[in-house]
């Protein structure tokens, strides 16, 4: 379903346990909120100040109803992520963790939409390599003051920059790992989290039998040749020799 106000809160409260304290956990700040830089000799130069408490409820609700509006007219997930992410840090609702949560609910985002690569894609990664490349591009959109209708191109840009990053990174990682071979002959491949585990150790050893699958997976022999079959029936693996001698190649 939708995204609601109470999972926005809830998930704050999660994501800031024991880093806030309890009355600043899932709620919504009550005050004015300042980002400040540090000049030193004790100078501070405004870097930003977000729209007034009283405001920010309705805001995001405002962003949260135009999330759903973004599902019915079709509007990409990625652009979708893109916009909400900005948008949240932008109201910055909460005293503290206001990133964290843009972060994990435009990831939130792409997962609901298919487009985090089954988990694999995680945009923080790229982020935390670029610090300030990231700050760099939320505050030339931002400004010092919170202001409605601003160009937001350039954010546009930098996200799906990030985005691009990060699935060729995935990519060149599940080529690596010996799934690249199978890519063209298979559209849409979907593996639960044993035959992941089964796949990442064949991908290293080269070649495996039900022995391994039983310790890998901590399962019985019958359990281990059915998640085999499994593997083989998805064009993953071939099974090589007979009886005692079976095991199994990744498919070439």
């Amino acid at each position: 379903g939708p995204l609601t106000m109470e999972q926005v809160l809830s998930l704050h409260k999660v994501l800031m346990k024991d880093l806030l304290e309890t009355e600043k956990i899932g709620y919504f700040r009550p005050g004015t909120v300042y980002i400040v830089d540090e000049l030193g000799d004790g100078r501070e130069q405004l870097r930003y100040e977000g729209p007034p408490a009283k405001k920010v409820a309705f805001l995001i609700n405002e962003l949260l109803v135009w999330l759903v509006y973004a599902d019915k007219d079709k509007i990409h997930p990625v652009l979708k992520a893109a916009i909400f992410h900005l948008q949240f840090a932008t109201i910055h609702p909460f005293s503290d963790g206001n990133g964290r949560m843009s972060r994990l609910l435009s990831n939130i985002i792409l997962c609901k939409s298919g487009w985090d690569f089954r988990k694999i894609l995680v945009l923080e990664d790229y982020y935390n390599r670029d610090r300030l490349g990231y700050y760099n591009a939320l505050n030339t959109i931002q400004g010092n003051h919170y202001h409605e209708g601003e160009d937001i191109t350039s954010w546009i840009e930098y996200f799906i920059e990030g985005f691009l990053v990060e699935a060729r990174r995935v990519a060149d990682a599940i080529a690596m790992s010996g799934f690249g071979r199978i890519s063209e002959e298979a559209e849409q491949i979907f593996l639960d989290k044993d035959e992941l585990k089964v796949m990442d150790f064949i991908s290293t050893t080269g070649r495996l039998t039900s022995n391994d699958v039983q310790e890998v997976l901590g399962i019985a022999k019958r359990t281990a040749q059915l998640k085999l079959k499994a593997l083989v029936e998805k064009k993953l693996l071939v099974m090589e020799g007979s009886g005692p001698s079976t095991y199994y190649l990744l498919k070439g």
